[in-house]
Protein backbone atom coordinates (compact mmCIF):
# COMPACT_ATOMS: atom_id res chain seq x y z
CA UNK A 1 0.00 0.00 0.00
CA UNK A 2 2.88 2.34 0.83
CA UNK A 3 4.54 1.80 -2.55
CA UNK A 4 1.24 2.42 -4.31
CA UNK A 5 0.77 5.69 -2.42
CA UNK A 6 4.29 6.86 -3.28
CA UNK A 7 3.74 5.94 -6.93
CA UNK A 8 0.35 7.70 -7.02
CA UNK A 9 1.85 10.77 -5.39
CA UNK A 10 4.73 10.88 -7.87
CA UNK A 11 2.19 10.73 -10.74
CA UNK A 12 0.30 13.71 -9.36
CA UNK A 13 -2.76 11.78 -8.17
CA UNK A 14 -2.83 13.83 -4.98
CA UNK A 15 -3.03 17.14 -6.82
CA UNK A 16 -0.83 20.07 -6.05
CA UNK A 17 0.58 19.48 -2.62
CA UNK A 18 0.79 22.60 -0.56
CA UNK A 19 4.19 22.89 1.10
CA UNK A 20 3.93 21.34 4.53
CA UNK A 21 0.49 19.87 3.84
CA UNK A 22 -0.95 16.47 3.07
CA UNK A 23 -4.26 16.85 1.26
CA UNK A 24 -6.51 13.85 1.85
CA UNK A 25 -9.80 15.38 0.73
CA UNK A 26 -11.99 12.92 -1.12
CA UNK A 27 -9.78 9.97 -0.13
CA UNK A 28 -10.92 6.82 1.60
CA UNK A 29 -9.98 5.98 5.17
CA UNK A 30 -7.50 3.23 4.13
CA UNK A 31 -5.78 5.58 1.64
CA UNK A 32 -5.68 8.34 4.25
CA UNK A 33 -4.11 6.05 6.83
CA UNK A 34 -1.42 4.87 4.39
CA UNK A 35 -0.73 8.43 3.28
CA UNK A 36 -0.28 9.65 6.86
CA UNK A 37 1.98 6.74 7.80
CA UNK A 38 4.09 7.33 4.68
CA UNK A 39 4.29 11.08 5.30
CA UNK A 40 5.37 10.57 8.90
CA UNK A 41 7.99 8.05 7.82
CA UNK A 42 9.20 10.57 5.23
CA UNK A 43 9.46 13.29 7.87
CA UNK A 44 11.68 11.00 9.95
CA UNK A 45 14.32 11.26 7.22
CA UNK A 46 16.90 14.01 6.88
CA UNK A 47 15.40 16.94 4.92
CA UNK A 48 17.53 16.24 1.85
CA UNK A 49 16.34 12.62 1.78
CA UNK A 50 12.62 13.36 2.01
CA UNK A 51 10.55 12.30 -0.95
CA UNK A 52 7.76 14.82 -0.94
CA UNK A 53 7.12 16.85 2.18
CA UNK A 54 8.72 20.16 3.00
CA UNK A 55 7.62 21.33 6.42
CA UNK A 56 10.29 24.00 6.69
CA UNK A 57 7.91 26.48 5.07
CA UNK A 58 5.06 25.57 7.43
CA UNK A 59 6.67 26.58 10.73
CA UNK A 60 7.74 22.99 11.32
CA UNK A 61 4.18 21.68 11.32
CA UNK A 62 2.54 19.20 8.99
CA UNK A 63 -1.01 20.14 8.10
CA UNK A 64 -3.25 17.20 7.25
CA UNK A 65 -6.22 18.33 5.23
CA UNK A 66 -9.08 15.91 5.76
CA UNK A 67 -11.83 18.21 4.59
CA UNK A 68 -15.18 17.61 6.11
CA UNK A 69 -14.88 13.93 5.09
CA UNK A 70 -18.55 13.11 5.38
CA UNK A 71 -19.85 9.64 4.66
CA UNK A 72 -23.45 9.10 5.54
CA UNK A 73 -23.50 12.40 7.44
CA UNK A 74 -20.50 11.48 9.62
CA UNK A 75 -16.96 12.90 9.40
CA UNK A 76 -15.17 9.56 9.00
CA UNK A 77 -11.77 10.50 7.57
CA UNK A 78 -10.85 13.05 10.21
CA UNK A 79 -11.93 10.68 12.98
CA UNK A 80 -9.91 7.85 11.42
CA UNK A 81 -6.76 9.98 11.22
CA UNK A 82 -7.18 11.13 14.83
CA UNK A 83 -7.61 7.47 15.85
CA UNK A 84 -4.46 6.54 13.91
CA UNK A 85 -2.46 9.04 15.95
CA UNK A 86 -3.96 7.80 19.20
CA UNK A 87 -3.22 4.15 18.32
CA UNK A 88 0.15 4.33 16.58
CA UNK A 89 1.66 7.75 17.25
CA UNK A 90 0.63 8.52 20.81
CA UNK A 91 3.69 10.70 21.49
CA UNK A 92 3.16 12.85 18.42
CA UNK A 93 1.19 16.05 18.87
CA UNK A 94 -1.74 16.10 16.46
CA UNK A 95 -4.38 18.73 17.18
CA UNK A 96 -7.30 20.31 15.36
CA UNK A 97 -6.41 23.40 13.35
CA UNK A 98 -7.45 26.45 15.40
CA UNK A 99 -9.61 27.99 12.66
CA UNK A 100 -10.29 25.23 10.14
CA UNK A 101 -12.15 22.10 11.30
CA UNK A 102 -11.16 20.24 8.12
CA UNK A 103 -7.49 20.28 9.07
CA UNK A 104 -5.25 18.68 11.67
CA UNK A 105 -1.86 20.08 12.69
CA UNK A 106 1.03 17.76 13.50
CA UNK A 107 3.99 19.14 15.44
CA UNK A 108 6.85 17.60 13.47
CA UNK A 109 9.31 18.26 16.30
CA UNK A 110 7.30 15.88 18.52
CA UNK A 111 7.57 13.23 15.80
CA UNK A 112 11.32 13.74 15.50
CA UNK A 113 11.78 13.61 19.29
CA UNK A 114 9.92 10.30 19.30
CA UNK A 115 12.00 8.83 16.48
CA UNK A 116 15.24 9.96 18.15
CA UNK A 117 14.15 8.29 21.37
CA UNK A 118 13.23 5.11 19.50
CA UNK A 119 16.57 5.14 17.65
CA UNK A 120 18.52 5.65 20.88
CA UNK A 121 16.59 2.86 22.59
CA UNK A 122 17.22 0.54 19.64
CA UNK A 123 20.93 1.40 19.59
CA UNK A 124 21.22 0.67 23.33
CA UNK A 125 19.45 -2.67 22.86
CA UNK A 126 21.80 -3.56 20.01
CA UNK A 127 24.87 -2.79 22.14
CA UNK A 128 23.62 -5.13 24.85
CA UNK A 129 23.26 -8.09 22.46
Amino acid sequence: ARALFIDAHSRGCFGNMLPGALDLRERSVPVGRVAVRTALEDLGRKPEERRFLDVTVANGDLVIITGRGFEGGKAVLRAAIVALFEEEYAGVDCVPHPTNPGRLVVDVSSLLRGSETASATGAQANRRT
